[in-house]
């Protein structure tokens, strides 16, 4: 039960991070290989992925490059709603 309770407020405390990858087909093929399950934007250049702290870590795991283009969702979003 404590062990629960600790994982819960861990994933309450965990920043997002809205990324950019830019190398699509080697960066899909990593994840299909892997147990990873990630949403992403795809275009013509890049993935746009919003991702966890612990998600991040599972990409730098994989040796997967990326750019964070967005440091605290949670941040980015209050910030807009504030005006």
């Amino acid at each position: 039960m404590i062990c629960f309770l600790a994982l819960e407020a861990e994933a309450q405390n965990d920043k997002y991070y809205r990324i950019s990858i830019d190398d699509i087909d080697k960066t899909l093929d990593k994840l299909s290989q892997s147990d990873i399950s990630l949403e992403y934007l795809k275009s013509e250049n890049h993935l746009l992925l919003e991702v966890s702290g612990y998600e991040l870590s599972l990409l730098d795991d994989l040796n997967i490059d990326y750019e964070i283009i967005i440091s605290d969702l949670q941040e980015f979003y209050s910030s807009r709603n504030r005006g």
